[in-house]
Formats: C-alpha cells, sequence, structure tokens
C-alpha cells in the first residue's frame, strides 16, 4: 500500500474518477472515504473491498510524530493498494 498527497484541482475540487483512471489505468478500481481516495489496483474481491473502506481510519494510518503524515491526514489524498506487499 502505497500513499500520494492530492494534486490541487482548479478551485480544490476533488480528483474525478476520470483523471483517476488516467493515472492508475482503466482497471483501478476507486472508493472514497472524507478526502481520502483509495485506489485499489490489486482487484479485491467484494468483502476485501468492503473491509477496507470500513477499516479505513485516516487518524490510525497516519503518525502523530511527523510533521507530513499531519499534513497529509489534513489534505487529504491516494491511498493505493496494489499488489506489492
Amino acid at each position: 500500500m502505497s500513499f500520494s498527497m492530492r494534486k490541487s484541482n482548479e478551485g480544490g475540487l476533488p480528483e474525478t474518477d476520470e483523471s483517476l483512471r488516467q493515472m492508475f489505468g482503466e482497471n483501478a478500481i476507486i472508493t472514497r472515504v472524507g478526502r481520502f481516495n483509495l485506489v485499489h489496483l490489486d482487484n479485491p474481491d467484494e468483502g476485501e473491498l468492503e473491509r477496507r473502506i470500513r477499516d479505513f481510519d485516516p487518524d490510525e494510518y497516519f503518525e502523530d510524530d511527523c510533521p507530513l503524515c499531519r499534513l497529509m491526514r489534513e489534505e487529504g489524498g491516494n491511498i493505493v493498494y496494489d499488489e506489492f506487499p
């Protein structure tokens, strides 16, 4: 799993499915949790997809003592699930 900061769009609008698919490929499964796009490149089954959405909590994902992590938690971004461990 990896993280990328969201690139600011004009007006600060969220990235569209179209722009995310241009970045990650047509087969990407895209879900949203708050300010975060969860991009699933590893073709999870429906149960795994639901678990990821249900369990994603930015306050648990990002460390409190890391200034960059605090910024990412506040700004949102793309959480990418890929096939690599």
